[in-house]
């Protein structure tokens, strides 16, 4: 799987955790899918407990018959003292096991999250981010994201029910690296699309489809230097990702469009020069793409005295 850069995810991540946030909805469908699995445990828990704490009411019931029958010396002490010891034995045994239930439903209970919490958690966590530095941006995810799946067309992020960790954090002047122990905390699984792309050869990452962009329709210049910067200028807006995508868009083949993106590669003064000409400058008949492009890779000073020369009609 490619390399992601940091800044890029990790503003997609908090552009998502503060979208949450004003999802109600969303959060209560992702809590409700969480807590599915925990309900049907907790009810089976509950379903056992009882069955348990009926067993022990019945050997109860039975121990207390026999201390009855010895007392109205209806049964004789010996032979039923036997048979008290292993009930009394079942019981401590049945005592043990509800006790042990008890326990893991108050562990599950606590690991359970509320729609309410996590939507309170999320709303505190864009406050906090708004105002926190740069560093202080990166602990903020951590303190909320437990883990993170990233695949390039969707990223799946299990997220950290802890309102109490926010609320110390809001309360202090100063925000500092904490780390959570998830077993003590719900996790809620949060699936989301994505789409990547470049502009301006920076890498990003956004939330949802890729939008189909509409055919581009790009000015036609005889000067080659200001056809290269009318697509530069197309990159440098966000109107297309790449230079394969202004390719598709125009209708132009890719080699055509990086070949005149290169002139902007030459001396300052030989671009400021060949921009200073008119479209219908007769000049430009032999100073075209092909002829600017033979100047790459030469020295400034090289490139201005082959300028010259063919801006005075010599092409040899």
């Amino acid at each position: 799987m490619a390399n992601v850069p940091a800044d890029p995810l990790e503003k997609v991540i908090a552009d998502r955790l503060i979208q949450l946030s004003k999802q109600d909805r969303t959060v209560d469908h992702l809590v409700d899918a969480a807590m599915a699995d925990t309900s049907e445990l907790l009810s089976n828990l509950t379903t056992r407990r009882t069955a348990l704490t009926t067993n022990r009411a019945r050997v109860t019931d039975q121990i207390d018959a026999l201390v009855e029958g010895i007392a109205g010396r209806r049964t004789g002490l010996k032979s039923v003292s036997k048979k008290i010891v292993e009930l009394e034995e079942q019981k401590e045994q049945l005592d043990d096991e509800v006790l042990q239930i008890d326990l893991e439903i108050e562990t599950i209970k606590q690991k359970a999250v509320s729609a309410q919490s996590l939507t309170k958690s999320l709303t505190t966590f864009g406050e906090l981010y708004r105002e926190a530095l740069p560093e202080e941006r990166r602990e903020l995810i951590r303190l909320r994201v437990n883990q993170l799946v990233w695949k390039p067309d969707e990223i799946r992020l299990a997220l950290l029910d802890s309102p109490e960790v926010y609320q110390r954090l809001g309360e202090s002047q100063q925000l500092v690296a904490r780390t959570l122990d998830s077993t003590n905390s719900g996790i809620v699984w949060d699936n989301f699309q994505v789409y990547q792309g470049h502009r301006s050869n920076t890498r990003y990452i956004e939330i949802g489809r890729q939008p189909r962009r509409a055919a581009l329709k790009v000015a036609k210049h005889r000067n080659p230097l200001k056809q290269a910067l009318e697509y530069q200028a197309l990159l440098d807006a966000g109107e297309v990702d790449s230079q394969t995508e202004l390719a598709r868009l125009c209708s132009t083949p890719r080699s055509t469009i990086s070949a005149y993106l290169r002139l902007l590669g030459l001396d300052a003064k030989v671009q400021a020069e060949t921009i200073a000409l008119d479209d219908d400058d007769e000049r430009l008949d032999t100073l075209t793409e092909s002829q600017l492009r033979g100047l790459l890779g030469k020295r400034s000073s090289d490139q201005r005295k082959r300028l010259s020369v063919l801006l005075d009609g010599n092409t040899r």
